[in-house]
């Protein structure tokens, strides 16, 4: 458990950020965004982007998650000038359509109680990227029904990461890109 969560979840996200296509420019949402790793994972990314990262600072899913943690995350990090943390739901977002160049999620939509509101967050995740964007989301359990769904939804150069197990879950990631 410790190796997990001190080592384990940072490498897996990086090696997901890895296999995405960077430009250095980009538009990024992080949606359940926590403590604000990924946020500040594709802050080193996209150097010259501007990242968002949403979350709704439940303390359930991750103790000491607030927006002020995950700001001050970011500041250590030294990427606070090109990062934001918003309220955020993922099953209510607000953005509008072909907004963002990536969308990256890591451990959060798996606490989406049923399987239809998970598949209907992804799709309105989708709904969000700009034609090319990328999507990226790390999580348990529930990688294979993304992945569906990212067919279901016409997005191309779909992978999925081997398995590995963090807090003795099956994780992996799953990738794709709007046409």
């Amino acid at each position: 458990m410790l190796w997990s969560s001190m080592s384990g979840k940072f490498g897996l996200a990086w090696k997901m950020l890895e296999d995405m296509t960077w430009r250095g420019r980009e538009k990024v949402l992080d949606v359940g965004c926590g403590r604000g790793l990924l946020t500040i994972m594709a802050a080193r990314k996209a150097p010259f982007g501007e990242i968002i990262g949403i979350d709704i600072w439940s303390q359930e899913q991750l103790s000491e998650n607030t927006k002020e943690a995950a700001t001050e995350n970011a500041e250590t990090e030294r990427v606070l000038d090109r990062v934001r943390f918003e309220d955020g739901d993922a099953t209510d977002l607000r953005y509008g359509p072909n907004c963002f160049d990536k969308i990256v999620s890591g451990f959060c939509l798996h606490a989406i109680g049923s399987r239809k509101e998970r598949n209907k967050a992804v799709v309105n995740l989708i709904k969000l990227l700009r034609p090319g964007g990328e999507i990226a989301i790390l999580d348990i359990l529930h990688t294979r029904e993304y992945k569906i769904v990212f067919e279901e939804q016409g997005l191309k150069n779909i992978r999925r990461s081997p398995m590995k197990f963090l807090y003795f879950l099956p994780t992996r990631y799953v990738i794709g890109e709007k046409n």
